[in-house]
């Protein structure tokens, strides 16, 4: 039976490469946000137009410094946000994958 009145707390997760520097950092927590959209809110068309699609269910946009900012998106909603260093969808989707996100 689902709590009422509580809502879960999200999660925050950093994937390292080999040599122990931090690649990925994901978060579901809805205070964190990217783009003005954070975890839980709608995918806005400021966001949607700032945005490319890098897979399915996920828009990107390049945030210099050879970062990139990742917002999962299903059913229309923010699932999470991220930033990467990963240059391609197969590289960053499997650090996706070592972050535990869908």
């Amino acid at each position: 039976m689902p709590r009422r009145g509580r809502k879960r707390a999200g999660r925050v997760t950093a994937v390292l490469t080999a040599a122990g520097m931090v690649s990925t950092v994901a978060s579901t927590a809805g205070g964190h946000r990217a783009l003005r959209v954070s975890p839980g809110s709608r995918l806005t068309e400021r966001a949607r137009a700032r945005t490319k699609p890098f897979g399915r269910g996920l828009r990107s946009r390049r945030a210099g410094g050879g970062r990139r900012i990742v917002l999962g998106v299903r059913k229309g909603r923010v699932r999470w946000v991220a930033v990467t260093t990963a240059r391609s969808r197969a590289g960053f989707r499997a650090e996706r994958r070592r972050a535990g996100l869908r």
